[in-house]
C-alpha cells in the first residue's frame, strides 16, 4: 500500500514538471515572436540576404538627381527684336546683314511711302483734294486735317509722311477713286520687282498690307534714286502750312494754318537721308531709314529696314544695326 503510495506521487512530481517545462517554452517562443516585431535589429538579421538583394536590385534604378534653379536668362545686348531686318548698300546693292529677308510681314505705315509715290505719278501735284466727314472717319487723328478744308496733293505730302496722317493717305486715295488707286499700289510694285507686296488700302491699317525686307529695299534704292524730293519730305522736323483761301490768287486750297511735326527719331541725325515708320498690333513696330556713312573716305549709302520690332523697340534695333554696319566696313 505504502509502496503504491509512494509510485503515485512520483507520477505526479513527474508530471508537474514536465508541464512545466512544456510552458516555460512556450513563453520563451513568444518573447522571441514579439522581439522579432518590435527590435528592428533582428528583423534585420533575419532578412539580411533579401535585404542585400533588393539594395544590390536598387543599384540598376535611376536615382533622383537635385533640380536645380535656373539661372536668369541674359539677354544678349547685340540681340534684335525684330522679325526681319536689312542692311543693304543703295549704290551697289551689296547686303550687309541680313535676316528672315524673305518673310512677308504686315508692313504699317511705311505703306505710306508707296502711297505719296503713287500719288506723285499719277496725280497733278496742284490737284486740290476735299476733305470729307467720311474721310474724317479714318482711325487716327494725326495731321489733324479739318471738315471741308481743301488741300494741294503736294501739300498733303506733309502730314501724309511726316505725321503719318491716314486722313491723309485716305484723301489722296479717294481722290483718284479707292479702288482704282490701290490698283495703281499693286501694279506699280510688281512693275519694280515687289513680288511678295500687297496692298489692300493706303493707309496700312489693314494687316493685308505685307512686304519683306527684301522688297523693301528695292522701294528704298528706288526712292533713293528717283524719287529725292518725297525723302526730302521726310527729313523734315517741322513744315509750316499757311492758312489759305479760296479767293487766293495763288492757289485754290482752303485751309487753316496747319504745324506739322515729324514723328520719325531720326530727323535730328545728320547721316539721315530720309525713311519711315510704322505701327500697328499685327505689324508691331516697323521702319525704313536711309543714312549716309563714311568709313576711311568712302560714302555708303545704306538702307536699314527693320519688320516686327518689338513695342518701343525700332529705334533701339536700328541703331543696333547701325553698329553691325560700321563694324563691318572697318573690318
Amino acid at each position: 500500500m505504502n509502496k503504491s503510495r509512494y509510485i503515485l506521487i512520483f507520477s505526479i512530481i513527474i508530471l508537474i514538471i514536465a508541464l512545466t517545462y512544456n510552458l516555460r517554452n512556450k513563453i520563451i517562443n513568444t518573447e522571441m515572436v514579439q522581439r522579432e516585431e518590435t527590435d528592428p535589429r533582428i528583423s534585420l538579421e533575419m532578412d539580411k540576404d533579401i535585404f542585400l538583394q533588393e539594395d544590390n536590385t536598387s543599384q540598376n534604378i535611376p536615382k533622383k538627381t537635385k533640380t536645380s534653379v535656373n539661372s536668369p536668362v541674359v539677354k544678349d545686348p547685340d540681340d534684335i527684336s525684330a522679325e526681319a531686318y536689312m542692311i543693304g548698300d543703295l549704290d551697289t546693292n551689296k547686303v550687309y546683314l541680313q535676316y528672315n529677308s524673305s518673310k512677308v510681314l504686315p508692313i504699317a505705315s511705311l505703306s505710306k511711302l508707296f502711297t505719296a509715290l503713287i500719288a506723285e505719278h499719277i496725280l497733278d501735284p496742284e490737284k486740290t483734294v476735299n476733305i470729307t466727314e467720311e474721310i474724317l472717319k479714318t482711325e487716327g487723328d494725326a495731321g489733324h486735317l479739318v471738315k471741308d478744308e481743301v488741300f494741294t496733293v503736294k501739300e498733303l505730302f506733309y502730314p501724309l509722311l511726316m505725321e503719318s496722317s491716314n486722313d491723309a493717305a485716305e484723301a489722296l486715295a479717294e481722290s483718284y477713286g479707292y479702288s482704282r488707286f490701290i490698283i495703281q499700289m499693286n501694279q506699280f510694285a510688281k512693275e519694280l520687282g515687289m513680288i511678295s507686296t500687297r496692298f489692300n488700302d493706303a493707309t496700312g491699317l489693314s494687316s493685308q498690307n505685307v512686304s519683306n525686307v527684301k522688297d523693301l529695299f528695292i522701294l528704298s534704292k528706288y526712292l533713293f534714286e528717283s524719287e529725292a524730293s518725297l525723302l526730302e519730305v521726310t527729313k523734315q522736323k517741322t513744315f509750316d502750312l499757311a492758312t489759305t483761301t479760296a479767293n487766293m490768287a495763288s492757289t485754290t486750297a482752303k485751309h487753316q494754318f496747319h504745324h506739322f511735326v515729324s514723328i520719325n527719331p531720326y530727323v535730328f541725325y545728320s547721316h539721315f537721308l530720309g525713311g519711315k515708320t510704322g505701327r500697328t498690333n499685327e505689324a508691331k513696330e516697323s521702319m525704313i531709314s536711309l543714312f549716309e556713312y563714311t568709313s576711311d573716305s568712302t560714302t555708303h549709302n545704306i538702307a536699314i529696314i527693320i519688320l516686327r520690332s518689338e513695342f518701343g523697340q525700332r529705334e533701339i534695333d536700328t541703331e543696333k544695326l547701325i553698329m553691325k554696319f560700321l563694324k563691318e566696313v572697318k573690318q
